[in-house]
């Protein structure tokens, strides 16, 4: 029996959720890619996947003159891959901000041991990525090319 598209959709996010860190890439104004590990949560069946950062970086630099992102996510023996590709928002909500740290403290334990920032000068955003495209290569279910989700 074949794979469908939502059995493909349900193991995407079983790899997102228990992955909690994936590879963030972002692209500068020159056109030079950037990567970058990041803790990352879902909460929406991956429409949307968000992260937070802090306001002054390279990466808010380059999401300025570029938007497009590409996350990277694996399980651990990397029998499934998964890439989402979509549009970064940023959003400058405290509470937002808070929701989303809360979310990542649950996920991810190993960065999320102190407060949202020790800084008080750090300012953090919210990066939300609206998710355009799910690719997922699973060699357990021998796709070995990346086979794209249709988000409905």
């Amino acid at each position: 029996m074949p794979v469908t598209d939502a059995d493909l959709l349900v193991r995407a996010v079983r790899v997102v959720d228990q992955a909690g860190v994936g590879l963030l890439a972002t692209v500068d104004a020159e056109g030079r890619p950037h990567a970058r590990w990041m803790s990352a949560v879902s909460s929406d069946r991956l429409r949307t996947l968000h992260t937070l950062s802090a306001k002054e970086t390279r990466k808010m630099d380059q999401l300025a003159s570029n938007p497009l992102v590409c996350w990277v996510f694996s399980t651990s023996d990397m029998t499934d891959t998964v890439q989402l590709m979509g549009r970064m928002k940023v959003h400058n909500h405290g509470l937002a901000a808070q929701r989303v740290w809360d979310e990542l403290a649950r996920a991810v334990r190993t960065y999320a041991a102190g407060p949202l920032s020790d800084d008080a000068h750090l300012e953090m955003v919210v990066l939300e990525t609206i998710i355009e495209r799910i690719e997922i290569t699973s060699p357990a279910l021998k796709i070995f090319a990346p086979r794209s989700i249709a988000l409905a």
